[in-house]
């Protein structure tokens, strides 16, 4: 957590209730009034990504230029740092009123939507329409998507779980991947709109994401032939190993 201070000092102003509050994070860093460096991190982010599209628009380039922005995991609730936060666990999903993984459940650290489960926002006005999609990606796959859409071949010992999914990502498939595994602390396995989560302690949890987005239900019971086929799928990835899968 560090930022200039000339992007944290305005948010000292508006936020000067943490001011006693000391930060602490890895490697021995301090930071007062984490709140405020939060909003200045953010803000010199959000700068920092327009100083690019504009200087894209500049060179005049802006309209044949590829552009991805997305974030490596859903927020950070229990991530052990004191950084001010009144939500201790994942569990506790709301800090002051606000909930950052919003209809999702839980955050970084967990296999759930909300810690797994992140933007993506793809822009090219040359190669793609403005739209949204729902199909199933994700970052590991850039690898292999853009070796592909450059035509460049991609040895078969490198970025072995990456698969070419160019066109989910540029909108022209409406699906992406059959399947994805994730993991956080645990495993799962997305495999449709169905989801399981393995608890080796506790047997596995299987929900249906295009009726519970949040994850509240746990239908394992009432689809027991399904949780033991998805149990059975993730096993023998996790056995296989992607090589010998076939994915590309």
């Amino acid at each position: 957590m560090q930022c200039p201070e000339e992007d944290v000092a305005p948010f000292r102003k508006k936020f000067p209730q943490f001011e006693d509050k000391i930060g602490k994070y890895g490697h021995g860093t301090k930071v007062r009034n984490p709140v405020a460096a939060f909003a200045g991190m953010m803000t010199r982010m959000d700068r920092g990504v327009g100083q690019v599209l504009d200087l894209l628009d500049e060179l005049k380039i802006a309209d044949n230029t590829l552009v991805l922005f997305s974030s490596d995991n859903g927020p950070v609730y229990d991530d052990g740092y004191v950084d001010g936060t009144t939500v201790l666990t994942s569990k506790e999903e709301v800090d002051r009123g606000h909930d950052g993984s919003g209809p999702y459940r839980g955050g970084k650290y967990q296999v759930y939507e909300g810690g797994t489960r992140v933007p993506l926002i793809v822009r090219w006005p040359d190669g793609l329409e403005p739209g949204v999609s729902s199909a199933l990606v994700t970052q590991v796959d850039f690898v292999a998507s853009f070796a592909s859409m450059l035509g460049v071949p991609l040895p078969e010992a490198e970025a072995m779980d990456s698969r070419d999914a160019i066109d989910a990502l540029l909108g022209r498939d409406a699906v992406g991947r059959q399947y994805v595994v994730e993991e956080a602390r645990g495993l799962a396995l997305r495999d449709g709109p169905w989801k399981l989560v393995q608890r080796p302690k506790a047997g596995a949890e299987l929900y249906n994401l295009a009726d519970d987005v949040g994850e509240a239900s746990d239908v394992a019971a009432e689809h027991p032939e399904r949780a033991e086929a998805m149990s059975v799928q993730l096993d023998g990835i996790r056995a296989a190993g992607l090589r010998s899968l076939g994915l590309r």
